[in-house]
Parts: C-alpha cells; structure tokens; sequence
C-alpha cells in the first residue's frame, strides 16, 4: 500500500464537518471490498454489470466504503442510506434527511476518494498518474482555449504533469456543479489541486471559498 503520512486510519471520526470545513477520506478499493456489503441490490447489480469484473469490484468497493463512511456520520447503517441523483448523476441524501451533508466520490484504480463537507456543494477529482498517450488530443478537445495554449508546447513529462492538474481541476468543478466537461462552468468556481500521495493527483471544488488544505482533516479508510 502507499504511504499516506499526513492520513489518519479510522472508520469513525466523530463530528461530521461543520458549514465550510472540509473532510477527505481516501480507500484503497482492494482493502475496502470487505464493505460491499453495504450495497443495496441496484447497486450491487450495476457492479455485476461491468464489463470487467475487476472494475465491478472497485465500483462495489468504492460505494460501499463511502457509504460506511457516511453512515457512521448520521449514526445510520451504511445499508439504510438513500441516494437521490441529478441530471448527470451526482448523488446526493435523499435519507435520512436534514444532515446537510454534501459529498463526492471518484476513484481511478485502485484508489477512492470521498470529499464530504455540509451545506454547499462540493466535486472531487482523483487520478491515478500514469502518462496517457492521447493527453494532447483529450487537451485540445476539452480545455478551455487559453488553457490549451499555455501548455500545449511544454516537453512532454511537463505536460503530462499539467495535463493532471487541469484535467482534475476542470472533473473537480464539473462534479461540483453536477454538469458535463462540455458545459459552461461558473469562471469564479475555483478548484484546489493537490497530491493525496506521490503517484496521485487530485482536485477539490466548492461552492464557497475553499479552506486552506492545512485546514482538511483527512482520513485513511481502515478496514
């Protein structure tokens, strides 16, 4: 497993975030399977349905770890939590209801990703770093012009970096607002991006002022 230093190992963190605090926690999907358990049965057949079995098993993973996570915030079993979605599938409590808990979830491997916060919307992006052969092309098609510009000519490893950093930030503010890549975004929604760990990069979008990151309690989910 990586090394998550600045990570706290839990399952149960106490209060839930207060309006404007920010709560992180990161899953490894191969450790978490353990909490599929959680799923209700659309989930668990969606997980079935998967062309490769492997993703099934992470998708599996990554539901049922956010919704351990989420339920021992509400003092709820994580089976009991209803989800309702939005027009491009951002989830969001339907039960119980009156927490004001907002959340994300992404994954990408073997790695999960669950930002929860109260009262205003959030979006997370993760990725796992691994150079892409079709990041140019993915660039021109998808970012801003004047984002594409500016590192379209850069030596390729600085590229690859870049190409994360604004790929997850451009995923953070889309998953925030619950819209697709390809629709205008809010220019003064803002996105932070950082490194849960040396070979992942990740963003994190809010609908208010985002909290300096020294100010994240972040959590290792324990299994």
């Amino acid at each position: 497993m990586s090394e998550f230093p600045d990570w706290t190992p839990s399952q149960y963190p106490g209060a839930p975030p207060t309006p404007g605090q920010v709560h992180l926690w990161i899953m490894a999907l191969d450790s978490a399977a353990a909490y599929a358990i959680n799923l209700p049965d659309a989930e668990r057949q969606q997980a079935e349905r998967f062309l490769r079995p492997a993703d099934g098993l992470r998708f599996a993973a990554a539901r049922g770890g956010m919704r351990e996570i989420l339920g021992n915030y509400l003092g709820v079993s994580g089976t009991m939590i209803g989800f309702g979605y939005g027009s491009m599938g951002k989830p969001d409590l339907r039960f119980p209801r009156g927490s004001g808990l907002r959340f994300n979830l992404s994954h990408s491997g073997n790695w999960a990703l669950l930002a929860v916060t109260r009262s205003h919307t959030i979006g997370v992006d993760l990725e796992v770093i691994r150079p892409r052969t079709n990041a140019r092309q993915i660039a021109r098609r998808v970012f801003e012009s004047t984002v594409y510009r500016k590192i379209k000519d850069l030596p390729e490893s600085e590229f690859q970096e870049a190409f994360f950093a604004h790929w997850t930030a451009l995923e953070a503010r889309v998953k925030c607002l619950g819209k697709g890549v390809f629709e205008a975004l809010d220019p003064t929604l803002k996105a932070v991006n950082f490194k849960p760990a040396v070979d992942l990069a990740a963003a994190l979008s809010m609908a208010v002022d985002i909290p300096p990151e020294a100010e994240w309690e972040k959590f290792l989910l324990a299994t």
